[in-house]
């Protein structure tokens, strides 16, 4: 059975005609057709245009003129929800503050002249999805509410003043360099000393010790021997066809300064034999008891001589030849360029050369063949005796000297 109407005829019809425009006229500022990309659909839609369609993208109320971050093309005045159609009268929450007149990205909020992401350009009140600042043509991400030319992000804070870097520790002060070594002493002269010492009390044997503690040892040669008729107890003996004893190499190498002394009993003298002489690889050093003469029957003095090959010579005479059957201390000596010869401790001949005879065993190389009694030439050997025979790396002072020659 049909429920009869509870209204009258007349006054329902109104009020259902009533009922089917309102929804029609506030379609304008909904999500409807401004979703859509109308924006402004409700501007023609107040005159009772039902379709949400027809406002889509409209004049003023697309996102492009009204919405973009332009002065006159926000959702402003003519699309927004402003004016025309959306709830209220400047769109959605009120004039300036929505994304209505002033709110949307349009003229006053919008990126445009305030330019912040402040009010009206940001997501804020007038980009938001609310009335006439949804996500339709005056509020959306679109062209107007973007955030676009005008909804650049607010001013920045700007950034503090940085704090100022502390001031440096100063450097420590750099420890000074300690003093630099001295540089090591130069060639010195060696320290005064007794090199060899042959006192020739072996009475046997070949061999010859050094007394001096050296190790010089030497070695009796051809003829040579021992006699216990010596200066003070035994002596070398030099007798016969070719008696000498030969020394090690080396003794005076390198020396500029020296001395040599010994003892000496000739039994004959002739001319050019040695008491010593000490080959060198440049050089010799000898010292002869009688220099040759031209005359037959006149013999030369005692001479002593250092030779270079390169025919520079240092040579000393003396005023007469040594005697024989005699213990005679014989003695040469360098010293600062000085050469002396000196006999039984007195100096008896000296001179002092310019160079280049001033020739010492350091000039004249390595000492290869010493001998006592025998020539680096064919010369006659020495006989006779010889006792207590010394090289010193110096020249003995003459107290010294005149202490080895006391009786």
């Amino acid at each position: 059975m049909r429920k009869p109407s509870i209204l009258p005829g007349g006054f329902g019809a109104a009020l259902l005609a009533l009922l089917v425009l309102a929804p029609v006229s506030s379609g304008c500022g909904s999500s409807g057709d401004d979703s859509s990309g109308g924006g402004g659909s409700a501007a023609t839609s107040s005159g009772g245009s039902p379709t949400s369609g027809s406002g889509a993208g409209g004049e003023g109320g697309s996102g492009a003129a009204g919405g973009s971050s332009g002065d006159g093309g926000s959702s402003g005045d003519g699309g927004s929800s402003g004016d025309g159609g959306s709830s209220g009268d400047g769109g959605s929450s009120g004039d300036g503050g929505s994304s209505g007149d002033g709110g949307s990205s349009g003229d006053g909020g919008s990126s445009g002249d305030g330019g912040s992401s402040g009010d009206g350009g940001s997501s804020g009140d007038g980009g938001s999805s609310g009335d006439g600042g949804s996500s339709g043509d005056g509020g959306s991400s679109g062209d107007g509410g973007s955030s676009g030319d005008g909804g650049s992000g607010a001013a920045g804070g700007s950034s503090g003043d940085g704090g100022s870097s502390g001031d440096g520790g100063a450097g420590g002060d750099g420890g000074s360099s300690g003093d630099s070594g001295a540089g090591g002493a130069g060639g010195a002269e060696p320290a005064p000393m007794l090199v060899a010492r042959y006192t020739f009390e072996e009475g046997a044997d070949t061999v010859a010790h050094d007394v001096s503690g050296n190790g010089h040892d030497a070695a009796l040669k051809g003829s040579a021997g021992w006699t216990t008729m010596g200066r003070a107890g035994g002596a070398l003996s030099l007798q016969g066809a070719d008696p000498y004893l030969e020394l090690p190499g080396g003794l005076v190498d390198g020396l500029d300064d020296l001395t040599i002394a010994t003892w000496v009993n000739l039994s004959s003298l002739d001319e050019w034999s040695r008491i010593f002489d000490f080959g060198f690889t440049n050089g010799f050093m000898y010292l002869t008891p009688a220099e040759g003469t031209p005359e037959a029957d006149t013999t030369g003095p005692l001479r002593f001589s250092v030779y270079n090959f390169d025919m520079s010579e240092t040579t000393v005479r003396t005023a007469e030849a040594l005697p024989i059957n005699v213990w005679k201390h014989v003695a040469v000596t360098i010293s600062s360029g000085t050469y002396t010869v000196w006999i039984d401790g007195a100096a008896v001949a000296s001179t002092t050369p310019e160079p280049p005879n001033d020739v010492t065993p350091a000039k004249i190389g390595s000492s290869v063949n010493n001998y006592i009694g025998k020539s680096q030439f064919a010369d006659p050997p020495l006989i006779g005796s010889v006792d207590d025979f010394r090289i010193y790396n110096y020249a003995l002072p003459a107290e010294e000297i005149a202490a080895l020659a006391a009786p």
